[in-house]
C-alpha cells in the first residue's frame, strides 16, 4: 500500500508479528507531514515460538485476521505493508569500508551520504557468513582524510570516506520464512524494518538518543538490548529469554497449560512475592487431566522472581559489555509487552540501581488510548518508519489520533537528520 493516495496522503501499512499476537497499524501521511492512525488490528498468533516463525500457515492466519481488523477499522485496503523482524536469528556486527565515490561535486553532499548505508548493505555480510542477510547498515562514524570520529561529513572535502558501520543481520532461512507468511496472507513486503530499532523510534526521546540511554525491549521470545549515545547506536545484542519464559516456568513447575499459566502470569503474578499474602492462591488445571491445582500465588511470585532476576543480571551484563559501567547514571528504557509484568520495572531499578522508566509510545504523538502501551511500540515505530521513507530530509512528526486530533513533535532542528533513527535507515 506504499504511496496510495487517499484525500491528499499517503496510506502506509505496519505489520509487527510477536511471539503472542500480530499487530497491524494503518495510518496516512497528511500533506502537512505529521502521521494519522486510521486503524488497527490484533489477532492471536501460535506460529511463532521465541520470536522465531515455526508454523508458517499459522502466522499467516493471524497475518491475514490482524490486516482484517485494521482494513476494517480504517476503511482502507492493505495489499503492501512494512513488516517488523525481530528474534533470536538477529545479530549485529561492526564492519569498516571505504567509500570511493564521494565528493564527485568537490564536497560530500547529503545525498552521497543517503547513500551510503545502502552501497554498505549491498556488499553483504561483514564476516561473509553463508546463510546471513543485512537488514539494515547503519553508520556510526566517518573517517575523513586520516580525521576519524566525524560524525556529519556533509561539506566536508574528500574524495575517499571511510566508514564504521553497524551491520543488522538475519537468518535466511527466518527471513525466508517471515516473508512466507506475511505474503501467503496476501500481502506484499514493501520493507522489513528491525522491531527493536522501531520501538526506539517510537518511545526514546531526540536528547535520550543523543546523551545517552539504553532501550529494552522485552518481547515474547527474546529480549533486545541496545545503547544509544550521539545519536546513534552504539551497541546492541538479542537475548534469548522474554515473556514466554516466565509462562513456562508455571506450565512446568505446576505442570499446567500454556494458557493457564499465561492468565495467571499476566493477571495474577508479580516479580515481588510480598505483593500477594502467603495464603493467597490461584487455581490451575493440570495438564492432561481433569482436575485442578490450588497453589500459592506467593509461590509463584517468587518464580517470577528467580526468572526477572536472571533475565535482569543478563541484561546488566550486556549494558556492560557495550560500554555502560555505571549503570546508576545511565537512563534504561524498559519496553515490550513482558516488561509490563508487575513489579518488574521497581526489582530491575534495585537490582540494577540504574534512572528506569517504562516506554511507550509518546505522549506527544497523539496515540490513541488504547494504543499507548509498550506492547504497541513496535508497530508504531515501523508505521513512523514507512512514513518517511521518501522524504528528502528526515522532518519532526507526530501521529494523530482517529479523530484528527493532533500533537506535534518537539522540533530535532539539525540534530533530526545528523542523529536521527529515520535518517540512519533510509534506504
Amino acid at each position: 500500500m506504499r504511496g496510495a493516495v487517499v484525500e491528499n496522503s499517503k496510506v502506509f501499512a505496519a505489520i509487527d508479528i510477536g511471539t503472542t499476537k500480530v499487530f497491524t497499524v494503518i495510518g496516512k501521511k497528511a500533506s502537512n507531514g505529521r502521521v494519522e492512525i486510521l486503524g488497527h488490528g490484533i489477532a492471536p498468533c501460535r506460529g511463532v515460538h521465541k520470536g522465531v516463525i515455526e508454523n508458517v500457515v499459522a502466522t499467516q492466519d493471524a497475518v491475514r485476521n490482524s490486516v482484517g481488523m485494521a482494513e476494517r477499522t480504517s476503511g482502507a485496503h492493505v495489499d503492501t505493508a512494512f513488516v517488523g523482524i525481530s528474534g533470536r536469528s538477529i545479530s549485529y556486527e561492526k564492519r569498516y569500508d571505504t567509500i570511493d565515490w564521494v565528493g564527485e561535486h568537490g564536497v560530500i553532499t547529503h545525498n552521497e551520504v543517503e547513500k551510503v548505508s545502502v552501497s554498505v548493505a549491498g556488499n553483504g555480510s561483514g564476516g561473509g557468513h553463508f546463510g546471513r542477510q543485512v537488514i539494515h547498515a547503519v553508520p556510526r562514524s566517518y573517517s575523513i582524510d586520516g580525521k576519524m570520529g566525524v560524525s556529519d561529513p556533509v561539506g566536508m572535502h574528500t574524495s575517499e570516506v571511510d566508514v564504521e558501520t553497524h551491520l543488522v543481520e538475519g537468518s535466511e532461512v527466518d527471513i525466508t520464512r517471515l516473508k512466507r507468511s506475511v505474503e501467503g496472507a496476501g500481502i506484499k513486503i514493501e520493507s522489513l524494518v528491525l522491531g527493536a530499532l522501531a520501538s526506539v523510534e517510537s518511545t526514546l526521546l531526540q536528547e535520550e538518543k543523543i546523551h545517552g540511554a539504553a532501550m529494552i525491549d522485552i518481547g515474547g521470545g527474546t529480549t533486545d538490548v541496545m545503547i544509544f549515545r550521539d545519536g546513534t547506536m552504539q551497541y546492541s545484542s538479542v537475548i534469548p529469554v522474554g515473556g514466554y519464559q516466565f509462562t513456562n516456568d508455571i506450565c512446568v513447575v505446576y505442570n499446567t497449560t500454556h494458557d493457564s499459566a499465561e492468565e495467571v502470569k499476566l493477571n495474577h503474578a508479580n516479580v515481588l512475592p510480598n505483593s500477594a499474602s502467603i495464603h493467597e492462591e490461584v487455581s490451575m488445571p493440570i495438564s492432561g487431566g481433569r482436575t485442578s491445582l490450588d497453589v500459592s500465588l506467593h509461590d509463584v511470585c517468587q518464580l517470577m522472581r528467580e526468572r526477572a532476576q536472571e533475565l535482569t543480571r543478563m541484561i546488566a551484563l550486556k549494558l556492560r559489555e557495550g560500554g555502560v559501567h555505571d549503570l546508576h547514571e545511565y537512563p534504561i528504557i524498559l519496553s515490550g509487552g513482558a516488561a509490563k509484568l508487575g513489579g518488574f520495572q521497581e526489582l530491575f531499578q534495585t537490582l540494577t540501581s540504574a534512572k528506569v522508566r517504562m516506554g511507550s509510545p509518546l505522549g506527544y504523538f497523539g496515540v490513541p488510548r488504547e494504543l499507548q502501551k509498550s506492547m504497541y511500540s513496535t508497530g508504531l515505530g515501523i508505521l513512523i518508519w514507512a512514513a518517511y521513507q521518501d522524504d528528502d530530509e528526515p522532518k519532526p512528526h507526530a501521529i494523530g489520533d482517529y479523530n484528527g486530533h493532533r500533537s506535534s513533535r518537539p522540533a530535532q532542528e539539525a540534530q533530526a537528520r545528523k542523529g536521527g533513527i529515520l535518517s540512519m535507515f533510509k534506504r
